[in-house]
């Protein structure tokens, strides 16, 4: 990431978080203005709808000429497609980083459109031009996956789409489930770069976009350990299905693998849920209680005790309640506070941002909206032209 990209996803953090501060009521509108005058904004910044049409518009258009090139100029073998996508997939990360610079890295929705469909391309090039030399099934996987992981990878890190940091670090889970050992091989991985990632994203020099590209990295290693100890996935063998080769017998989980996996069902999500509220972190506790719930799901698959869509919506609503009720217990403390845990909507005015537009919407609903002074319903006053009201003047 350019130095220039660098400073302006650090303003762009710091313009969001003090603007939670001043509407949390923490600064006043002088010390924000004092900070913004300090970290000016890059550039306009376009709202979400019109960044999701400018991604579509581009992803479809670069796409559909790719498409018309390739009939064209009549490019059919598979090494000219590799070849052809690889080049595409240069010249459109060359793309991409003209426009994150033009733009001054605020974002439109072409510089997404354009970086993932560099990746795509450079990796279905590589695995196009191993087709070509006659490399399919897990040797071609053996050599694409890592090519993948390394291409996300340098895109998460030049252009700083946190998303693509997750797809790098499934495509090396997925690359060490090809291997023998897989399920022990996966777990012992997804637990190196959760650690890893978990020191990575305390350093003070990352950038912001860098930071929570991190977290998403943690996530998806996290969520793969989960994945590799849940009974339900042992008991099936998901793990060592996607490295079976085609006509393998099945491998089935013996009595102490499955052994292993219930502890593992029961006690994972409630070390990740520890883990979570001591360190203060919401992303770790949203995943202990996914994980939680995955696992008295999973239950039922074993135990009989209502239909699944039953067990879920008591669950659900189970969820709700407890919620509920934690809030109120929050709420009831001192200051709102107990043991440092608040139910306050703290710096959230990026969500409160992202409701106006559902309570604009609300507030011109027909049945909403009622003049002062007006009762409801239709009164007509006998136009002239017979309208409800009409009277034949413009």
């Amino acid at each position: 990431m350019k130095p220039a990209w660098r400073a302006a996803d650090q303003a762009a953090e710091l313009l969001a978080a003090a603007g939670g501060w001043r509407a949390a009521g923490l600064i006043d509108e002088t010390a924000f203005n004092a900070m913004s005058a300090d970290h000016p904004a890059s550039g306009p910044r376009l709202g979400w709808i019109w960044r999701v049409l400018v991604f579509l518009c581009v992803l479809v258009g670069v796409s559909t000429a790719t498409t018309i090139g390739f009939i064209s100029f009549g490019v059919r073998s598979a090494g000219g497609v590799g070849l052809t996508l690889l080049i595409f997939g240069i010249a459109l990360a060359v793309v991409t980083d003209i426009v994150i610079d033009r733009c001054a890295f605020q974002p439109t929705g072409a510089e997404a459109a354009t970086s993932l469909l560099a990746a795509g391309y450079l990796c279905a090039a590589v695995f196009v031009l191993l087709d070509d030399q006659h490399l399919k099934g897990h040797e071609a996987l053996r050599l694409t996956l890592p090519w993948c992981a390394a291409v996300f990878a340098l895109a998460a890190w030049r252009w700083g789409f946190r998303l693509y940091g997750g797809v790098a670090a499934l495509c090396v889970l997925l690359l060490t489930a090809q291997f023998a050992g897989a399920r022990l091989s996966w777990i012992a991985v997804a637990a190196l770069i959760a650690a890893w990632a978990t020191v990575t994203r305390a350093t003070r020099e990352l950038a912001p976009s860098h930071r929570e590209g991190f977290e998403i990295v943690r996530i998806v290693a996290l969520a793969a350990i989960y994945a590799a100890v849940n009974y339900y996935s042992v008991d099936n063998g998901f793990v060592e299905e996607i490295g079976r080769i085609a006509g393998a017998p099945r491998r089935r989980a013996g009595e102490f693998s499955l052994l292993l996996a219930g502890f593992g069902s029961a006690f994972y999500p409630l070390a990740i849920l520890a883990w979570g509220l001591r360190s203060r972190d919401r992303a770790l506790i949203a995943v202990g209680i996914v994980a939680a719930a995955l696992s008295l799901t999973t239950i039922r698959f074993y135990v009989h005790v209502a239909p699944l869509w039953a067990v879920l919506a008591a669950s659900g609503a189970a969820l709700a309640g407890i919620s509920l009720l934690l809030e109120r217990w929050l709420r009831s403390g001192v200051d709102a506070e107990r043991f440092g845990y608040t139910a306050a909507p703290l710096y959230d005015e990026g969500r409160r941002e992202r409701l106006l537009p559902v309570a604009a919407a609300l507030a011109m609903a027909p049945a909403a909206r009622i003049v002062p002074g007006e009762r409801p319903g239709i009164s007509g006053k006998g136009g002239a032209f017979g309208g409800g009201g009409a009277d034949g003047s413009f």
